[in-house]
């Protein structure tokens, strides 16, 4: 049995949490400074950075080849409508949209056409060449907490309070993505066997969701009184973030046959569900709390932040399903969760003297709710110049390397980084640029 699905993405990526192209070069690794302050509050207790002098900010250049290639351009629909029809792909628009400051240089290709194939002899899911694409499989933006009960924003804009160490923000943050494929047991049974059972229902899920709105924080962070006997600064954060939300979409179809006496599978039928909230149709809201503690040394920098300790969220909304005889019913539908979701995130840095000019830094992370993700990271410094290079897991291995350079309140990054194309699994490789000025 053979059924072609299409599914056409507009993603909105969560920028707010791109990595530096610093970062990028290491393997992904997210280092101890003010820019983790998002994934652990303390770090805006300790200004600076022990890593580095000079704040860079990388360069869009995966918005420049959104409009370079014909592929991820989804503005030829209105200026070519057939170069869009013959070029478009929205599994490579999505993989690029995602990566903002990455230049892709492959970026993820659809297949012709992809295909669940159930029959007597197995199932599979493939493309139109027959070649099997992976049943479980997870794209989510690089960093994006996989537990999460507010967003985080995109954009900041700092009001000043003037007391020390609180700081209001306001933000606007717009996630999408979370693309998910999910077999029931059953079928990842029958696909580890190679046979089916009889009488039996298997299921595959594929899950899509995005919200957009408006944030607002409120941090305080401070460093913690001198500790006898330790020459370091030790500062502590919390956050209480809420938002207002604009829009949302979480959505899944659903595929399902069933096995006769003789394990002869029946026709597949296909159901989709969603729930969604646009203005004149619903609207969210919800607040949460995060912690952080951070240390930093003459060589060693760590910090722990728990982003979700408690929190609530609400969506009203609209129910959607379509059964599969193509019957369409809405209903309206609230959606509450509360409580503690937390999601963990530790990072660590640690500078090595080597000669009178040369350093080592070693970087690792470790981020875990739902799932979880890992870094580590070499970066060998011999006077301006610097050399670096590691690996990292998010649903699959990762390595990125890179180069620099740093003088005279002038910085200057470039990385070469790979992840896991979306779907088909295949490595993608992306070039990002940074520059940063400073004292």
């Amino acid at each position: 049995m053979k059924r072609t699905v299409i599914l056409t993405i507009l993603a909105l990526s969560g920028l707010g949490w791109a990595q530096g192209v610093r970062s990028l070069g290491m393997g992904g690794v997210t280092l101890p400074g003010p820019w983790a302050a998002p994934l652990n509050p303390a770090y805006a207790a300790l200004p600076g950075d022990a890593t580095s002098s000079v704040a860079a900010t990388p360069l869009p250049l995966g918005l420049v080849n959104l409009v370079l290639r014909p592929e991820t351009n989804p503005f030829t629909f209105f200026t070519n409508r057939t170069v869009f029809k013959n070029n478009f792909d929205a599994l490579a628009f999505y993989d690029q949209v995602s990566r903002p400051y990455e230049f892709l240089i492959n970026p993820a290709q659809s297949p012709s056409e992809v295909v669940f194939e159930v029959s007597a002899d197995g199932v599979r899911l493939t493309d139109g060449d027959g070649t099997p694409l992976s049943l479980e499989f997870t794209s989510t933006p690089s960093h994006t907490p996989s537990t999460h009960l507010t967003p985080p924003p995109f954009l900041r804009f700092p009001v000043p309070l003037g007391l020390p160490g609180l700081e209001l923000e306001l933000g606007l943050f717009a996630s999408g993505g979370n693309l998910r494929f999910t077999p029931s047991e059953a079928l990842k049974t029958a696909l580890a066997q190679g046979q089916f059972e009889p009488n039996t229902t298997y299921t595959l899920d594929g899950t899509a969701q995005a919200q957009a709105g408006v944030n607002l924080g409120l941090s305080y962070a401070a460093a913690l009184p001198p500790v006898p006997g330790f020459s370091g600064d030790v500062a502590w954060g919390t956050r209480l973030q809420g938002f207002y939300g604009l829009g949302m979409i979480d959505a899944t179809v659903t595929a399902q046959t069933t096995t006769d006496a003789n394990r002869i599978p029946n026709a597949t039928e296909f159901t989709t569900t969603a729930f969604y909230a646009y203005p004149g149709r619903g609207f969210g809201y919800g607040l949460r709390a995060d912690l952080g503690l951070a240390v930093r040394t003459e060589q060693v920098e760590l910090g722990v932040g728990v982003l979700n300790a408690a929190g609530f969220v609400q969506w009203s909304g609209v129910r959607a399903e379509i059964t599969p005889d193509g019957t369409l019913t809405e209903q309206p539908e609230v959606r509450t969760t509360s409580g503690a979701a937390p999601y963990v995130f530790a990072n660590a840095a640690y500078r090595i003297p080597v000669a009178e000019a040369s350093t080592v830094l070693v970087g690792a992370d470790l981020g875990f709710g739902e799932t979880i993700q890992g870094h580590a990271g070499l970066e060998y410094a011999l006077g301006p110049f610097r050399i670096r290079g590691g690996i990292g897991w998010e649903e699959a291995f990762r390595f990125g390397v890179g180069a620099g350079y740093q003088a005279s309140g002038v910085s200057l990054d470039a990385a070469l980084t790979t992840h896991r194309a979306p779907l088909t699994g295949d490595p993608v490789y992306g070039i990002a640029v940074s520059l940063g000025f400073g004292l």
